[in-house]
């Protein structure tokens, strides 16, 4: 089997392709001070962790794009 183990036990919304590759990641991969966390949580608590998350990958992804831009120069 070539499906990671974290990808087995994993049981959220993302897509497959995120899964794929957050189980390829390697730690220290997210730039400092970001983390990748599971767990269970109440429906409220949920709702917190996507809007967190939302607002992470917008600011992750505006980042990159500036990294990009520097790099290009």
């Amino acid at each position: 089997m070539e499906t990671p183990l974290p990808m087995l036990l994993d049981s959220s919304d993302l897509e497959l392709a995120d899964l794929e590759v957050l189980a390829k990641r390697k730690p220290g991969k997210l730039p400092k001070g970001f983390v990748w966390k599971g767990g269970v949580l109440s429906e409220y608590e949920a709702y917190q962790v996507d809007q967190w998350d939302k607002k992470n990958r917008a600011f992750l992804t505006k980042e990159a794009k500036k990294n990009r831009t520097k790099s290009k120069q």
